[in-house]
């Protein structure tokens, strides 16, 4: 379980660094002081708590769900957009208006929900976290943690079922996939080929990685149209 688990979060973070801008400290590489300062700090802070990043959460959970609806609730033609979506990393040709208007149609997004907005949404409230908590606090390991205990407590996540064969790794899986696209969509943001696209492809890949867990640990995949 813990090898699919891993492969998940690989999977996501291979367009982290694609799209790497922003360093994330690795606790292991703090000092026993910071260590021990950092560890107060966690206790006094709890992120999953914190009205900010649950924001966040329930955030990602409405956009993922609409790129599903979007799709039309089928693999085939998300597999298709994500493709296209790949390849306007290389497009010159195009404004930046033109783009965003691209990956919203692409994605199918109603007309009052944008790539670009959800972009930014995301771009101005991890700042607030990290002035907030610090970047040393805000390492993979403890983002992972904390996301999934807030799915444990307070979410339901994409495709969430009710019937599961295993919910219980059914929410790890997803929070290990969130974790990673949180920290993807962190490092979007300025990178060389537009935060936008960059963003679209976070949020693609996570609906990806939710749809794996939903097939391993509840015996169906989230898509449910091919």
């Amino acid at each position: 379980m813990k090898k699919k688990h891993l492969l998940l979060s690989i999977f996501c973070y291979c367009l982290i660094i694609s799209c790497n801008k922003q360093q994330v400290v690795d606790s292991k590489n703090l000092t026993s002081t910071e260590s021990e300062s950092t560890s107060n700090i966690l206790k006094e802070k709890q992120l999953r708590n914190d009205p900010v990043f649950q924001a966040i959460l329930k955030k990602q959970t409405e956009l993922n769900e609409l790129i599903v609806l979007g799709q039309n609730n089928s693999q085939k033609q998300f597999n298709k957009t994500f493709e296209l979506i790949q390849k306007l990393q290389n497009t010159t040709n195009l404004t930046d208006d033109q783009l965003e208007k691209r990956l919203d149609a692409l994605l199918n997004l109603p007309q009052n929900k944008k790539v670009k907005d959800y972009q930014k949404y995301f771009a101005d409230n991890w700042e607030i976290l990290k002035t907030k908590y610090g970047a040393s606090i805000l390492t993979d390991e403890y983002i992972n943690t904390e996301v999934s205990e807030a799915y444990k407590t307070n979410y339901s996540v994409l495709g969430n079922k009710k019937a599961c064969l295993d919910l219980t790794n059914y929410t790890v899986c997803t929070a290990g996939v969130t974790a990673a696209a949180i920290l993807g969509h962190a490092a979007c943001v300025g990178t060389l080929f537009g935060a936008p696209i960059c963003f679209a492809l976070v949020a693609t890949i996570q609906v990806a990685g939710i749809n794996e867990c939903a097939t391993t640990y509840c015996g169906s995949p989230i898509f449910g149209n091919d």
